[in-house]
């Protein structure tokens, strides 16, 4: 089952499918740079292989799923320059494995979770 799925710097439109969650052993997902809009699915997030999310660069908006903060695998979540709104999920702080995030050229607003990337004690 495909693991790698970049299809970034293109001229895809319309939103992201939700059938993407299907995509199981996905560990990589680029769409960067794209003509996206909608939201994001919340299917994306039962792709618990995942490592990379790459959304930026795209006309996405509304508020940014909590399911995608129970995947404790992601290492690097970019979704800036998009149009997002609503303040980030607390259950960010769960993802101890994240060493990139990029959330930059959004409408984000409220706090910061508190313990976001910070690894967990062993």
């Amino acid at each position: 089952q495909l693991e790698y799925l970049d299809i970034s710097s293109n001229m895809l439109f319309d939103t992201i499918p939700s059938q993407m969650g299907l995509l199981t052993r996905l560990a990589v997902l680029n769409l960067k740079a794209n003509q996206l809009s909608g939201t994001i699915p919340t299917e994306l997030g039962q792709l618990t292989q995942l490592r990379t999310l790459q959304l930026s660069s795209n006309k996405l908006s509304g508020t940014i799923p909590v399911q995608i903060g129970s995947n404790v695998q992601l290492q690097e979540l970019a979704l800036y320059s998009n149009a997002f709104t609503g303040t980030i999920p607390k259950l960010f702080g769960t993802l101890k494995n994240l060493q990139k995030l990029y959330w930059e050229y959004n409408q984000l607003q409220g706090t910061i979770p508190s313990d976001i990337g910070i690894p967990q004690e062993m």
